[in-house]
């Protein structure tokens, strides 16, 4: 079985009807084949280790450096890294940290026969480390010194279905993180949106279902729907997305919250303007769109929401009337959208909704087959990892949201009022979706926002301060 180098990322060519959109069907197909290209073999070593708890975890290993296994040595290691993409993975890790604070190499300080030591911290998001201990220490005692260390962050794929009982069992995830993923359209990842979304509208009642206003909304009425909305085609893809004016018509609808990036407007040709209104209301350019966008109308196609929302091409943007009456309603937008998607992973429009991550997959034809994927240390809270949060627009997008899909962490996470989720199954613990209660807390978290355009501070929040309005008409913002 040859070893493989699989991605998330989901660019590659889709075939689709003549408008240039996908259907589903062969989306899934096009992805699937794209996520796995085959690469360099992996050495026997790697293959054939026993990258079990029993091995990794210190607390299970009697004797030996304080519980640690010996992975390999430095010598043996570098020899197979220009072969072996794991071991290359590994010996980059290593370098790369002794670099940092050191100005020889570590090949020459440590020599070809030192050890290369293997432990892992086991905790449903397992993480690897690869460590070389100081050569002049004889007898460590704990903590271990550490000379330098690689960190991968590993996966666990045991096959079949991703709702197997094995995926969900406390046990099992208490020491293992499902596999990745990587292929974000595939149906299992459609599936526990939809799951999401449906237990929400069924179970969670008024909690879920009313806006900062006070007002309850009904979910088996459809929204009076914004001025304009995307008409995002059918679930076959028969028909291509297109602008469409809703003339007040009723209908469900996404609404996507994203970072447009630092470029012009002028250097986007996507926009709709009022020269290309008309062209728009036909057909929405395909191959224009940036991959943010595209995503987007893929996601709400694929959970059977016929309509979609997003600023760039709903608001006439060389407009300033028509900019500034679609912009004070957006805090009934966002707040009355079946579902928010959130691009939190991206700076600007071309990222797209999932975050690229490539992983090398060790194929296991006698136990659990793993994927490993470099370990990227993220500084405090999500606040500070992802851009959309530093964004001053988005601040009240998901403020008013009642329904948030947004990717983190390379993985798919669901808030509503009830709380959040994970699609591997497991907790997220954040303080992004704090209910601020006064006008003071709205304001101080909202300061520290950065906009585009200075001239939006007031209009972005805005949205957020009419919604309060309404619910206490006596207060003076």
């Amino acid at each position: 079985m040859t070893a493989t180098a699989a991605t998330t990322s989901n660019a590659a060519t889709m075939s689709g009807p003549e408008d240039g959109v996908p259907t589903p069907e062969t989306e899934f197909l096009a992805i699937e084949e794209a996520c796995e290209v085959p690469t360099t073999k992996l050495c026997t070593h790697c293959l054939e280790y026993n990258f079990s708890r029993e091995t990794l975890d210190p607390e299970l290993r009697p004797g030996g450096l304080d519980g640690n296994a010996v992975f390999t040595t430095f010598g043996k290691l570098v020899k197979s890294s220009t072969t072996c993409p794991l071991c290359k993975l590994i010996l980059e890790g290593l370098e790369n940290e002794y670099a940092g604070d050191n100005e020889d190499s570590l090949k020459d300080r440590v020599g070809n026969d030192i050890e290369v030591f293997i432990s892992a911290w086991l905790g449903g998001e397992t993480i690897i480390s690869f460590f070389i201990v100081p050569p002049e220490v004889k007898e460590p005692r704990y903590p271990i010194p550490r000379l330098t260390e690689s960190k991968l962050r590993v996966y666990l794929d045991i096959g079949g279905d991703e709702d197997c009982d094995y995926y969900h069992n406390r046990e099992f995830t208490r020491y293992w993180a499902r596999r990745p993923p990587l292929r974000p359209w595939s149906k299992p990842c459609v599936k526990r949106l939809k799951q999401w979304l449906s237990m929400c509208l069924q179970d969670h009642g008024p909690q879920c279902c009313t806006m900062r206003s006070g007002e309850e909304i009904d979910e088996s009425l459809p929204s009076i729907l914004p001025s304009r909305v995307i008409d995002v085609g059918p679930l076959s893809g028969s028909v291509g997305a297109r602008l469409v004016e809703s003339d007040g018509k009723r209908g469900y609808y996404t609404a996507l919250s994203y970072c447009w990036g630092s470029s012009l407007k002028a250097e986007r040709p996507y926009l709709t303007t009022t020269k290309t209104l008309e062209k728009h209301l036909s057909e929405l350019p395909w191959d224009l769109l940036p991959k943010t966008l595209q995503d987007s109308i893929r996601l709400t196609r694929a959970i059977g929401v016929r309509y979609l929302w997003i600023d760039s091409l709903c608001i006439i943007q060389d407009s300033n009337d028509d900019w500034e009456k679609e912009a004070a309603r957006m805090g009934t937008l966002y707040a009355q959208a079946r579902l928010v998607i959130a691009a939190t992973t991206g700076a600007d429009a071309e990222a797209g909704l999932f975050p690229p991550q490539t992983y090398i997959y060790r194929p296991s034809e006698t136990s659990w087959s793993l994927y490993f994927r470099k370990y990227q240390k993220e500084r405090g809270s999500l606040q500070h990892n992802l851009p959309l949060f530093t964004r001053g627009w988005a601040f009240q997008e998901w403020v008013l949201a009642r329904r948030i899909v947004f990717w983190a962490q390379d993985r798919m996470c669901w808030h509503c009022a009830k709380g959040c989720a994970r699609d591997d199954g497991r907790h997220v613990s954040t303080s992004l979706f704090e209910r601020y209660n006064t006008w003071v807390e709205i304001v101080t978290h909202y300061s520290g926002r950065e906009l585009t355009y200075p001239t939006d501070r007031l209009m972005a929040i805005s949205g957020i301060a009419n919604e309060i309005h309404k619910k206490r008409p006596e207060d003076k913002l």
